[in-house]
């Protein structure tokens, strides 16, 4: 991954979950790059951001907002010696906002790139970065930008040797045609909902006529 990012402005790194694409690719980066780097990694949400930087900074032995930390709306743990961020989408977009080029950003790490795919905030994102990626490509100045995500259409990575691979081929698919089921417009109108009291009722005097007895 290393060294395909020293080649590449743009990368791709996908891989089952659990193989450690959060947690590790952006400690990898920071332990190659040293204490000048500046690493950016957004999360789809907030409370991931959060529990993923509490997570690596346990690993590095350190306490939050050290040299690992977290910025979300309304809340942060960091420090002047943070060198790697975990934030949530829009406060990097609002980041690009007064650094358009985001000069002060090393490399950005786009967590999860299936989650922001439906949204306008993911797609206003990802242009962004694209533009930065395009002006910078020739130069290979940083940013460099990672997309990390599981293995597409839940294919494994492709793998050779160990060496990482800068994207998973797409995986052939089959799509299957289902006769939609019956909604709540198409239900029969006769079956209403039985209200809890008449169903504690009803209940009652099922058991009473078993008992042989009568109840009113």
């Amino acid at each position: 991954i290393i060294k395909a990012l020293s080649q590449q402005q743009v990368l791709v790194v996908t891989g089952e979950t659990g193989c450690g694409k959060t947690t590790q690719v952006p400690q990898f980066i920071m332990e190659e790059l040293g204490g000048e780097c500046f690493i950016v990694c957004t999360q789809p949400r907030r409370i991931a951001a959060i529990s993923v930087a509490q997570r690596v900074a346990e690993e590095r032995g350190e306490r939050l907002g050290e040299s690992v930390g977290y910025q979300v709306r309304l809340e942060s743990e960091r420090s002047e010696d943070t060198r790697l961020l975990f934030c949530t989408t829009g406060v990097l977009l609002r980041k690009m906002a007064g650094d358009r080029d985001l000069r002060s950003v090393t490399t950005v790490i786009v967590d999860e790139i299936h989650a922001l795919a439906p949204t306008k905030r993911g797609t206003h994102l990802m242009l962004s970065l694209e533009r930065v990626a395009r002006a910078l490509a020739p130069r290979l100045e940083p940013p460099r930008v990672l997309a990390l995500d599981v293995a597409a259409h839940g294919a494994e990575a492709p793998r050779e040797d160990g060496e990482a691979r800068a994207a998973a081929a797409a995986a052939p698919r089959r799509v299957e045609h289902q006769e939609p089921r019956a909604g709540l417009a198409d239900r029969p109108r006769d079956r209403r909902p039985e209200r809890p009291e008449h169903a504690v009722r009803r209940v009652r005097r099922d058991n009473a006529e078993r008992a042989g007895l009568r109840v009113p």
